[in-house]
């Protein structure tokens, strides 16, 4: 079972009201979308990468793209974690600023 914080299992949906509180969540959600289709796409292009002993294999020298496939997804997997982290504070500070009394005028 995947733990309930994993960053795979959190999808987000965005809304205009989210958006004018923290407009900055819309590129942290494009980043994520587009680092999970990059992750899915190298190791699509790359499966031989899903088995552990793939750094050992002779044929990887043949093949200089592995090792630079396997640094992105590290890199890849890194950023996505950081992106899910900011997201959450994004989100509690919505709740925060939800829990607030709003008795001051924007002017």
């Amino acid at each position: 079972m995947k733990h309930p914080r994993d960053p795979r299992e959190i999808v987000t949906r965005l809304t205009p009201e989210m958006l004018v509180e923290t407009p900055e969540r819309a590129t942290v959600e494009a980043l994520r979308a587009v680092l999970d289709v990059t992750l899915l796409t190298l190791i699509a292009a790359n499966p031989e990468m899903l088995d552990d002993g793939w750094t050992a294999m002779p044929e990887r020298a043949q093949i200089p793209c592995f090792r630079v496939a396997h640094r992105i997804l590290g890199h890849g997997h890194a950023l996505r974690r950081e992106l899910v982290r900011y997201a959450r504070l994004l989100d509690r500070q919505r709740e925060r600023a939800a829990n607030q009394p709003n008795d001051d005028l924007p002017f």
